[in-house]
Parts: structure tokens; C-alpha cells; sequence
């Protein structure tokens, strides 16, 4: 369920807001792609006075595996910086082709990707900021055999416009399939039954 680890990583001293428990639970009710696995993870606490997070990755062995994070912060107080109490923070990297990775272009098509996946799931977003990141490697000497690695990472932030998450996490979940170099033709199910083989969701 996906209060649990948050009652032991947040600030306890405060009753978890309204506000915050019903975003949480609205978590719950995102139809994400069974292609991949979601387990809940400790978040930062060090950002706002509640938090939690979730992690993705692919479940199966793809040629594109493929990983990521999904955080939201939570502050009673208005927050000038987000212009709101909430915050989105996501990040997905995923293994690339060389081709894809060598084009000119690719930065700012992903960050399209970003904005598609939103524009897909309805998620009302503002504030969106965040960077893409293209690495190549290549081994030598006795790494030579290994073949040469390339990798895309997004990172990005927003604010929310309600509590209704379930938008925001549909997003993150688009967006991971078109990191993957596919189209999120999957069929969808409800987050809370697509649990990891070690936690629940």
C-alpha cells in the first residue's frame, strides 16, 4: 500500500495533512503499462515536510532497460519557488541506440516526450523545468569485448494543479515507454496491482 514506508520516512512528529493523504491515494488509482515493475522507495526529507516516492524498471529483459524515480513533495506553507504546496520530481533514464543517442536533435525531443505525456494523461502542469542527458561509452583494453553503451536521462519537475496525482504518474509511465523506444500500446492496470516481486505498492 502506498502509505506505508511513508509513515516511517517522513516527519512524524505532524499528522500527515488532508491534502497530502488524498494525493497520496490518488496515486493508487494511476493505470500504468504492466511492461514495467513499481515498488514504493524512502523519499528525501530534507525538501519539504512530506514526501514519498515510488522507483520503475523494466520487468523483463529488454534491449532498452530502463529505470526511474517519482517523488512528491509536500508542504502545508505555500512555496513561492513551486507557486504551490505540491511537487512533482521525476527521473527516467533508459539504455538508447548509438544512432538515437548521436542525434542532434534528440535533447529536445524527449523533452517533447515530456510534454506529450502530460498532454496524454491530462495532467495539469506548471513551472516545468528539468534537463535531458545523453552518455555514450566506449570500452578499451581488457573491456574492449564490451559493447559501446548509450544512455538517455530525464529529469524534470512541476507543480500539480490538484491533488489528483494519478495524471502525474501516467505521465512518468508514458514518458518511460517512450524512453524505451516504444509507443505505450500496453494495456494499462491500476499501479496498486502491479507490484514489484519484493514490495507492494
Amino acid at each position: 500500500m502506498l502509505l506505508s514506508q511513508y509513515l516511517s520516512c517522513v516527519n512524524q512528529k505532524n499528522m500527515p495533512p488532508a491534502d497530502f493523504l488524498s494525493a497520496l491515494r490518488s496515486l493508487r488509482e494511476a493505470r500504468m503499462s504492466s511492461d514495467f515493475s513499481y515498488e514504493e522507495v524512502p523519499a528525501p526529507r530534507n525538501i519539504a515536510p512530506f514526501s514519498a516516492a515510488l522507483s520503475l524498471q523494466t520487468r523483463e529483459n529488454s534491449d532498452h532497460p530502463t529505470h526511474g524515480r517519482f517523488l512528491v513533495f509536500y508542504n502545508p506553507e505555500w512555496v513561492e519557488e513551486w507557486q504551490g504546496n505540491f511537487r512533482i520530481v521525476m527521473m527516467i533514464s533508459a539504455v538508447t541506440d548509438d544512432e538515437i543517442a548521436a542525434d542532434p536533435v534528440i535533447k529536445q525531443v524527449a523533452w517533447d516526450w515530456l510534454h506529450e505525456a502530460l498532454d496524454a494523461s491530462g495532467a495539469g502542469a506548471s513551472n516545468l523545468s528539468g534537463t535531458v542527458t545523453i552518455e555514450s561509452s566506449q570500452s578499451f583494453g581488457a573491456l574492449r569485448p564490451q559493447a559501446p553503451v548509450s544512455n538517455i536521462e530525464m529529469r524534470a519537475s512541476w507543480t500539480p494543479a490538484s491533488t489528483d496525482l494519478a495524471p502525474h504518474l501516467e505521465a512518468w509511465g508514458i514518458l518511460a515507454t517512450f524512453c524505451e523506444g516504444d509507443e505505450p500500446t500496453s494495456p494499462l492496470y491500476p499501479v496498486r496491482d502491479l507490484r514489484s516481486t519484493h514490495h507492494h505498492v
